[in-house]
């Protein structure tokens, strides 16, 4: 299975024990990474970061490794996400799975830690890693990517949040492709209904939630109400073409 470098020491400092992670600071203290340095650290040296910040913690010394543990992690995860997006917009979708998974084994880490690591973070990485998911027909662990980011999402910025109405279209897209199709109206519908509230009837984004319903519509034979959606997205289009 492939891995994702940036977060590599990540999963293997779960594995130290205390005498090799004393051992380890040493070394590492010599490698130049001091928390002073911090700022200018470069995403490939995550893992090294990572593993220092957890031998001053098992040398008893949690105000340092608080520090480097929240460094690491923040670069690993950027380092992952960009890693997914690259992969991602290449078609590249195993790989870009890998990278995304990467960034979630970081939630192991913040567990052992007890790292203050938002969570709107890994909420967005959980929502890449469901269409990624869906991209190469994994439906079940797409769906279960998405719904966690959709929990998380709507406990951190409510339910009528923008971000909550992106993830509820691609929750709707795998129940497409299940051919659940009441199931992904009602996830269109209510993306539908964000978007309207948030950037009002003419808006691009209120476009594409018509979009997705309409094609349930025609799956379920409703073809009065398709061709009334379908209407409707063609207006918007118009609207926005004349806007530019």
């Amino acid at each position: 299975a492939r891995r994702c470098r940036a977060c590599e020491g990540a999963s293997r400092a779960l594995t130290l024990g205390a005498g090799r992670a004393k051992a380890a600071a040493a070394g590492l203290t010599g490698a130049g990474l001091p928390p002073g340095r911090l700022g200018r650290v470069r995403p490939g040296s995550a893992r090294d970061i990572f593993w220092y910040g957890v031998s001053r913690g098992a040398a008893s010394m949690a105000p340092a490794a608080g520090t480097l543990a929240e460094a690491a992690l923040r670069v690993a995860v950027d380092n992952c996400m960009e890693q997914g997006k690259t992969h991602f917009c290449k078609r590249r979708y195993e790989d870009a799975l890998a990278a995304y998974e990467g960034a979630q084994r970081i939630r192991r880490v913040v567990q052992v830690l007890g790292d203050d690591f938002k969570p709107l973070d890994l909420a967005v990485a959980d929502n890449c890693m469901g269409v990624a998911y869906l991209k190469v027909n994994r439906h079940d662990e797409a769906l279960a990517a998405l719904k966690e980011s959709l929990r998380v999402r709507r406990a951190a910025q409510g339910n009528d949040h923008l971000d909550v109405a992106w993830t509820l279209i691609s929750i709707g897209d795998v129940y497409l492709k299940q051919e659940q199709y009441d199931k992904a109206l009602a996830e269109y519908e209510e993306s539908l209904r964000i978007r309207r509230a948030a950037l009002g009837d003419d808006h691009l984004d209120v476009a594409e939630a018509l979009d997705s319903m309409g094609g349930v519509y025609k799956h379920l034979e409703r073809d009065a109400e398709a061709l009334a959606v379908h209407d409707e997205v063609a207006r918007i289009r118009r609207v926005a073409r004349a806007a530019e």
